[in-house]
């Protein structure tokens, strides 16, 4: 059985995080509805705090970083795939 880890986003994680998005946004069927950029993400997560982020990652028996396989995202996030905020 696989083991996760579940820590704190950062920015070095926004290509997987809007990896993920993305993947959502397919599954959806609204792959085109992504407009997020990692420059909106910095911005809007990291700088301005807007929201908070998690990752979850599978867990490495050498210790390296796992795979990322989930996101949470609370806060004045409205819309997951453009990225906007609510003001």
């Amino acid at each position: 059985m696989a083991s996760y880890k579940i820590s704190p986003a950062t920015e070095a994680d926004v290509p997987e995080l809007l990896s993920l998005i993305l993947d959502l946004a397919v599954y959806e069927k609204e792959p085109d509805a992504v407009v997020a950029t990692p420059e909106l993400m910095i911005e809007n997560v990291f700088r301005k705090k807007y929201a908070e982020c998690l990752i979850a990652r599978k867990e490495t028996s050498d210790g390296s970083k796992g795979e990322a396989v989930g996101l949470a995202l609370g806060g004045l996030i409205h819309d997951l795939k453009l990225f906007s905020i609510i003001y």
